[in-house]
């Protein structure tokens, strides 16, 4: 059957979002598609697909939404092969032609070609009406861990099918994390490959021109702000300082420099007009220069306990100077007739809210809450309040001590929504090392659906997650969740184990599923995060069952390795070196829990070694540059609760 597939409006995604649709249509449902392009729709086309935003189908309603440009609204009205696919605006429309393919039960598992589950089915016999809103505004992956440009384009590629609408890029290029692989930090064994801010650019733009393709929403910048501001590449942001900047750098402890901690951890003296000023002009040349960029993250320095203590700042509140810049950078914008959307942090020195200050203009900022401290034990959805406000711990300037309990973090975020009532989302972190404190990749899993399921109680519209994007290690069902749960928070953990794991793992889905519990019952998150103390009879008898559990499953591994279909025989393979490293790391943590800590520390380095051999064959799913840090630090007792 040649079938056509009908696209009304000229921009690229939805051309793209035809090409689509036509690839899957061919792949799960043998059908040979054309795409025509059309003016108008024809409702007495016999056969055939159209693709258009809504306004070129009057008789299908849509839900209306706050704001068309980034709030997604889709309708599907299709019989065999005969239908409308549309939305409300360009990306709207290829969010819905992926909604539409689930249906027919594609899957996306994980980012890649080997992580596509498609069916084969008659095309013909299938019928898919619905019309949806996504549960949440802000649905997007910030582009971290050690990564390589090809995987980096399939991140991309995939965070749209799972109902994701934007990207992340942070700094000025993908340099930092693009270098951790390319560089091969982690690994002695591998020739580092030469790799420069040119190759960066280059790879940066190629990025965003697949993220055009896809109309995805583009968040930029975050940190970097402090050296730029005093006009320095990065690599000069040292100390000597040249005498004429070292004024506009904070003072601690009596002396004005880049911290110990390097630039990335150095701020400035806010209470200076004349440092605010610079900070001002640097994001107004970058907003003028970056309008392609639908969010401007405007980050102060990385680091805790290092704002400035001279005579002008050590009364106020860092996050007062931070509002009252905000304030001037909105004015500046606002003076050059600049509309873009400015999204500011409250992290770290800054989760104290401010006493002085508020935003001015809230409609062009948006608030990030990142409690970069926080447990990943327990989520949100765990948490209980009564009436009135939590107390919070005082504010001391330079000497503050920073909870993990998810609660007295979300307590700071609930005295924020009183300064600031506008837009806001969730920027967490519990992909960046925490879960590796989870061999079986459930109970990680299950904390992102509660804290998904919970953002909107707390005020939160979205979630951007800073995460390894290679964290499908065993299994990729957090950031499958991650995508499903944003697009619809009612859809239960156990309905998204149902949809994953088939696709994952084929027809014995369900004999994984059993076996990565029974590794959840042995692996105390809490105790492998630290949580606990290092020395635990409890947390020692648990993980000797580890290797026993684990040996008895590898001949069911080895198995389903020959399987039929590349996503399944992907799944199983990973497995298979996670079931070796995972017997490796019980030892190590048992060898800890039972306070012999000089062979721990000689077992989490065989694991480390181990981790390495496996690098290449484990890559997608597991951020190597990451797991040695992880490991490095659990080896230390005295780094418990890092």
């Amino acid at each position: 059957m040649d079938l056509p597939i009908f696209v009304i409006d000229d921009h690229c995604t939805t051309q793209f979002a035809a090409e689509e649709l036509a690839r899957y249509l061919q792949l799960i449902g043998g059908l040979s598609c054309h795409i025509e392009r059309r003016e108008a729709y024809d409702p007495h086309q016999e056969k055939g697909f159209w693709l258009g935003v809504i306004e070129a189908f009057p008789d299908i309603p849509l839900p209306e939404v706050e704001d068309v440009q980034v709030d997604d609204a889709i309708a599907i009205r299709v019989a065999g092969v005969r239908g409308i696919i549309t939305g409300n605006n360009p990306h709207s429309i290829l969010l819905a032609v992926y909604r539409y393919l689930r249906e027919l039960g594609c899957r996306w598992v994980r980012p890649g070609a080997e992580g596509e589950y498609l069916p084969s089915i008659d095309v013909a016999k299938t019928v898919v009406h619905l019309t949806e809103t996504p549960s949440y505004r802000y649905r997007a992956l910030d582009l971290a861990g050690a990564l390589s440009y090809e995987f980096l384009l399939d991140v991309v590629a995939w965070g749209p099918k799972v109902g994701l609408n934007g990207f992340f890029l942070e700094y000025d290029t993908c340099y930092s994390v693009l270098n951790l692989w390319y560089s091969h930090r982690c690994n002695p064994k591998k020739t580092a490959k030469p790799f420069s801010q040119e190759d960066a650019e280059t790879c940066r733009l190629g990025i965003i021109d697949a993220m055009r393709k896809r109309d995805l929403l583009y968040h930029a910048k975050g940190h970097g702000w402090v050296w730029e501001a005093l006009g320095l590449p990065v690599e000069e942001f040292k100390n000597p300082l040249p005498g004429d900047l070292v004024q506009y750098v904070a003072q601690t402890n009596g002396e004005r420099g880049v911290t110990k901690n390097g630039a990335g951890a150095t701020n400035l003296c806010y209470g200076n007009p004349a440092t605010r000023q610079r900070f001002t002009d640097r994001v107004v040349q970058y907003v003028t220069e970056h309008r392609e960029a639908d969010y401007i993250h405007v980050w102060l320095a990385d680091g805790v306990n290092n704002h400035c203590e001279c005579d002008i700042c050590r009364t106020t509140r860092p996050a007062d100077f931070y509002l009252q810049l905000m304030n001037e950078i909105d004015a500046a914008l606002t003076a050059r007739g600049l509309p873009a959307r400015i999204v500011f942090v409250i992290y770290v020195d800054l989760l104290w809210p401010p006493e002085q200050f508020s935003i001015e203009h809230p409609d062009r900022f948006i608030l990030m809450f990142a409690p970069f401290f926080r447990s990943y034990s327990t989520s949100f959805a765990d948490l209980q309040y009564g009436d009135g406000l939590p107390e919070l711990p005082p504010y001391r300037r330079n000497q503050l001590e920073f909870s993990r309990e998810v609660k007295e973090n979300v307590d700071f975020l609930l005295h924020w929504k009183q300064v600031f009532t506008g837009d806001a989302f969730d920027f967490d972190y519990q992909y960046w090392l925490s879960q590796y404190d989870d061999p079986s990749g459930l109970h990680r899993a299950r904390v992102m659906h509660g804290d998904i399921q919970s953002l909107r109680r707390f005020g939160m519209n979205g979630l951007v997650g800073c995460y390894s994007l290679r964290s499908a290690y065993p299994i990729g069902l957090g950031l499958y969740a991650m995508g499903r749960a944003l697009w619809d928070e009612n859809v239960s953990f156990d309905t998204l184990v149902e949809e994953y794991f088939p696709a994952a793992f084929g027809l014995d889905w369900r004999l994984v599923h059993m076996y990565l519990e029974q590794l959840g019952r042995l692996c105390d998150p809490a105790y492998l995060r630290g949580e606990k103390e290092p020395v635990d009879a409890v947390a020692e008898a648990a993980l000797a069952e580890v290797p026993r559990v684990v040996e008895a499953f590898i001949p069911i591994i080895a198995h389903h390795l020959a399987s039929p279909h590349p996503c399944w025989a992907a799944s199983w393979r990973y497995l298979r070196g996670h079931a070796e490293i995972t017997i490796a790391l019980a030892r190590a943590f048992q060898a800890r829990a039972r306070g012999d800590f000089e062979t721990g520390k000689r077992l989490f380095a065989e694991t480390t070694e181990l981790m390495l051999q496996y690098e290449d064959e484990l890559f997608p799913v597991l951020d190597t540059w990451l797991f040695s840090i992880y490991l490095e630090e659990r080896a230390c007792p005295e780094l418990v609760g890092v």
